[in-house]
């Protein structure tokens, strides 16, 4: 394959690109320190206003320098 690629209930999405050259060819790195942060908040849905929640993964490969390069790996409106 090649690329990186992240699944979700909703579609196929290719994998997030990083400032650092990470090399995500085949997945998160091995032995090497990465940042993660999960944000979650309440949302409306925009197609019919009712109640949702939105869900933003963040990674960061600066090893936390500087208080961290956080990169917008995936987001998802769960409506269900």
């Amino acid at each position: 394959h090649g690329t990186s690629v992240v699944y979700s209930a909703s579609r196929r999405l290719p994998g997030p690109s990083n400032p650092h050259g990470v090399d995500l060819s085949s997945g998160l790195p091995l032995d090497e320190w990465i940042g993660l942060k999960f944000v979650v908040y309440t949302a409306t849905d925009p197609d019919d206003g009712a109640p949702a929640v939105q869900l933003k993964l963040y990674l960061d490969f600066s090893r936390g320098a500087r208080g961290g390069d956080w990169v917008l790996a995936h987001e998802l409106l769960d409506t269900s």
